[in-house]
């Protein structure tokens, strides 16, 4: 029998919170649903739980979003938080919070499952506009540090992984081929001891490669 999993909604506000049980409840009896409605109740569901995945809603009282994202990776390291907002506004600073997936809020209907089997299998969900203007802002500001375990080049294939760019467009990007892009992004992941997509997003976010 599959192992049973558990998802936290974040959200203060009755109506939406009705919706989307309405939709969560079709992913099946193996899931628990949690529920909190501010940062004390969504820590004390995140000690005594390890939520699989976090969905955040970003407009909470007194308390937004981006804070709780920080708050609830602090206690469930492993936790996958989805972030939803009324706009991509938010889409810098949810990713750099460690958000890996985000959401506006008219596309929930349509892609919340969608995004919750991505992030359950360690990969990251972000619209096609997100993507853009996460590339965007990265293509303009490149990390201009120094690291002392990968090559420039690694750095630059680290920072496109991260956010949201496929083998194919990074070696459009940087004109080289899809394998050795492939064997750019095993190298990294070995010199950096991670095993999954998740882990790199949150290094590049913990040293600076991705900043909000």
């Amino acid at each position: 029998m599959a192992n049973a999993r558990s998802l936290l909604i974040v959200n203060s506000d009755l109506g939406a919170l009705e919706g989307l049980r309405s939709i969560l409840n079709r992913l099946g009896p193996l899931w628990k649903l949690l529920e909190a409605r501010n940062l004390l109740e969504a820590k004390t569901a995140t000690e005594r739980s390890r939520p699989d995945i976090t969905l955040i809603n970003h407009k909470l009282p007194q308390l937004d979003g981006v804070q709780i994202t920080h708050s609830i990776l602090t206690l469930a390291s492993n936790s996958q938080v989805l972030f939803v907002s009324e706009d991509n506004s938010m889409i810098h600073s949810a990713f750099a919070a460690g958000a890996l997936g985000y959401l506006r809020r008219n596309q929930v209907d349509a892609d919340l499952l969608p995004a919750i089997d991505q992030l359950l299998v360690g990969r990251t969900f972000f619209t096609a506009e997100a993507v853009r203007l996460l590339r965007v802002r990265y293509h303009r500001n490149p990390y201009p540090g120094e690291h002392k375990t990968l090559t420039p080049r690694e750095v630059v294939i680290l920072q496109q992984i991260a956010i949201g760019t496929h083998n194919k467009g990074i070696a459009t990007q940087l004109e080289i081929s899809v394998r050795t892009v492939e064997h750019h992004r095993a190298t990294i992941m070995d010199k950096l001891g991670v095993q999954n997509l998740s882990e790199l997003v949150r290094y590049a976010i913990r040293t600076g490669i991705i900043e909000a």
